[in-house]
């Protein structure tokens, strides 16, 4: 699937046109952590496009039409898991089910499962019998068929099986009364040993992409303020440079640098002044585009890229900015509030470099603060103007 930055859908492989613009982040929690900005992997739930069930990644990335999510899914049945369960007990007739603690069928042996289905509804004979009993081996309630049932420890799933009992007890002499199930047991086991192993090794790569996300976002996001750091806004300011060049599009920069942030900290502590950074960069983020990229710069500074976008319509976004922030009664950590300003350097351009951008709006900022502070000063090829 792809995604656009409000969730709606954009493509969708099988093609399913019913689905397309349809917003279903709603259904899926793994769709709206990705829509939000972080790579996230599903539990095992219904495919949108196949009915089957499924696990899912989602990634979010940027474009210069703003976010966009890739997202993929894996049909547990096609998995190891699925493989061996098809093939683990070669009597005739068997049934082995991987359900989940809801009932619903996750992966089966014999045909391919074709949508997502309960216990019941696959076997109501099997689905009653677990209701009474949980763990072990039991008779069906007309004797013709043998069930057994075991949990798969650490996880909400459990494997059961269901073989007719004729097939078990063909003969009444010697070994072949307690050999057939004897044999079923030991599949069953090793069936439960590999789908444990396999749980596993899933649960490892769940957890390993977690951590990689997490990591991926300490590298690139400013805890503070939950914007982009300096990293994360060099990554996304090298992308929109290029692009800016091979396009022909105007590209636009605003460094925002908080008033007098030292007295703050010096009359109220350094809390309050995290308060401040905090809230003032929530503000900002607010009012900027959704397709604008906000970042912590450094210290009390702030980096807005603006892609396709010209000096006067930035300067203009700017002074919104400007008022916005100093209309804003910031509530510090004692209970009181307090009101702040900010300076903005905007620069604007095609074909400068990252480094001649930052220059640019550097020079600008300064010329903003010299000039009195609590205004937008915009800087182009070498003019600068108030």
């Amino acid at each position: 699937m792809l995604l656009d930055d409000h969730g709606r859908l954009l493509r969708v492989e099988p093609p399913n046109p019913s689905l397309l613009g349809k917003d279903i982040t709603g259904k899926y929690a793994h769709l709206k952590a990705a829509v939000g900005g972080r790579v996230a992997v599903s539990k095992v739930v219904r495919s949108a496009v196949e009915g089957v069930p499924v696990v899912a990644f989602a990634v979010p990335f940027a474009t210069r039409e703003g976010r966009r999510v890739y997202s993929g899914a894996y049909d547990i049945s096609t998995t190891p898991a699925g493989a061996y369960l098809r093939n683990a007990i070669p009597i005739p007739q068997s049934r082995l089910y991987l359900v989940d603690s809801s009932g619903v069928v996750i992966a089966k042996n014999g045909a391919p499962l074709r949508g997502m289905r309960t216990l019941s509804e696959s076997e109501p004979g099997l689905a009653r019998a677990l209701e009474e009993r949980r763990e072990g081996a039991f008779d069906a309630e007309d004797q013709t068929q043998r069930y057994a049932s075991a949990a798969i420890a650490g996880t909400p799933w459990r494997v059961v099986v269901a073989v007719p009992g004729s097939l078990l007890y063909a003969s009444a002499t010697g070994a072949a009364q307690w050999l057939p199930w004897a044999t079923v047991a030991g599949f069953i086991v090793a069936s439960l040993l590999a789908v444990v192993l396999f749980l596993r090794v899933a649960q490892g790569r769940v957890r390993l992409a977690g951590l990689n996300a997490r990591l991926e976002r300490i590298a690139r996001v400013d805890a503070l303020t939950d914007l982009y750091n300096r990293r994360g806004l060099d990554e996304h300011l090298a992308q929109a440079t290029s692009a800016a060049r091979r396009h022909e599009q105007p590209l636009s920069l605003m460094l925002l640098d908080i008033d007098h942030f030292k007295r703050i900290n010096d009359a109220y502590g350094h809390q309050a002044g995290d308060a401040v950074l905090a809230q003032v960069a929530t503000t900002i983020q607010l009012a900027l585009r959704t397709e604008d990229v906000l970042g912590r710069w450094g210290g009390e500074e702030f980096l807005a890229v603006l892609r396709d976008t010209d000096l006067d319509a930035a300067v203009g976004l700017a002074e919104r900015l400007r008022t916005t922030v100093a209309d804003v009664a910031i509530a510090l950590p004692d209970g009181s509030h307090t009101n702040v300003t900010i300076s903005i350097g905007v620069s604007a351009g095609t074909r400068e470099t990252t480094d001649e951008r930052i220059a640019l709006s550097d020079r600008a900022l300064y010329a903003a603060k010299e000039g009195g502070r609590n205004r937008v000063a915009a800087s182009r090829q070498g003019a600068l103007a108030q």
